[in-house]
């Protein structure tokens, strides 16, 4: 059994939009093409459970690809829910100044 079909074997997190993007597109492969990443990258967004944390400073734009690669099947909101602990951090300290 793969990761993707059982997440929570080999996963530090879970983000379930990721695992149906995965399953709406292909697997892992098809979404590291997509966002123009190596695999290797693209499964650690599966085993943190979240996108890389440029997608919350807007140096990257692959939660939009992968929208559009499953026909907003899958949200770039939904893609973008599980916010990284030092992602959130900043976003709340600069909420706060």
């Amino acid at each position: 059994m793969n990761a993707i079909s059982n997440p929570e074997s080999k996963l530090k997190s879970y983000n379930p939009a990721l695992i149906k993007a995965a399953h709406l597109i292909g697997g892992i492969q098809k979404i590291a093409d997509i966002c123009g990443v190596r695999t290797s990258a693209a499964w650690r967004w599966f085993q943190r459970g979240h996108l890389p944390r440029t997608e919350w400073t807007g140096e990257t734009c692959y939660a939009e690809l992968i929208e559009a690669a499953t026909k907003s099947v899958v949200t770039k909101a939904e893609l973008l829910a599980h916010v990284p602990k030092r992602v959130s951090r900043t976003l709340t300290a600069t909420q706060t100044n």
